[in-house]
């Protein structure tokens, strides 16, 4: 993803979706990847959600800065 493309979809509501969907390559629904993303956060990394995806946001960020 190019620099750009990440500032035109960062400030998107399902940012997180819309970049897992264009870095990987293959779709799933914004209610299928909320619910996984969720349940990854809680059980494989150990995070409440909303810490999570505070700190992915912020290492994106700082990626494409």
């Amino acid at each position: 993803m190019t620099k750009e493309r990440y500032n035109e979809i960062r400030q998107l509501p399902n940012f997180l979706h819309m970049y897992f969907v264009e870095e990987i390559g293959q779709g799933i629904a914004q209610a299928q990847f909320d619910h996984l993303f969720n349940t990854w956060l809680i059980s494989v990394v150990g995070i409440h959600p909303a810490h999570g995806i505070e700190k992915i946001n912020d290492y994106l960020d700082e990626k494409f800065a």
